[in-house]
């Protein structure tokens, strides 16, 4: 028996011709960020926006019930949240699929470690378009 997940897979592969590998998991720092209204932001620095970009969080259940609309989010982006679930990252090939994850893992447990220390001081929408034009990235 197929897992449920199988369609929602199915739908990343149809709509997206460029995916040619999905990771879904519950990475533990990235898991802190899943099943709360905590914003995972991946502003911290440059690197890990434009490795991830900003990093969109589905309500619980969507990739069952509204499939195709979290799949088409792997148009323009790498990764998703599925709230209460895993994070989803699609992407052109296995190991970039994997260095995705790994950067989005690290981030989350940066910005869990850092978090005593002061409040986040994200990269403004100015300098994500400067990144977004500079690298060819995103939208």
């Amino acid at each position: 028996t197929p897992s449920r997940a199988a369609a929602f897979h199915y739908e990343i592969y149809k709509r997206n011709p460029n995916v040619n590998a999905i990771v879904m998991t519950q990475c533990p720092s990235l898991m802190g960020f899943c099943p709360t209204d905590a914003k995972f932001d991946v502003r911290t620095i440059p690197e890990s926006w434009i490795f991830l970009q900003d990093v969109p969080k589905f309500p619980f259940g969507s990739q069952y019930k509204d499939t195709a609309a979290v799949a088409e989010v792997f148009k323009n982006r790498p990764c998703a949240m599925l709230a209460n679930d895993s994070i989803v990252v699609a992407s052109d090939s296995l190991l970039n699929a994997f260095d995705r994850l790994e950067v989005a893992e690290f981030s989350a447990k940066s910005l869990i470690l850092a978090a005593p220390v002061g409040k986040l001081h994200p990269i403004t929408d100015k300098e994500v378009e400067d990144l977004r034009v500079a690298f060819h990235v995103g939208e």
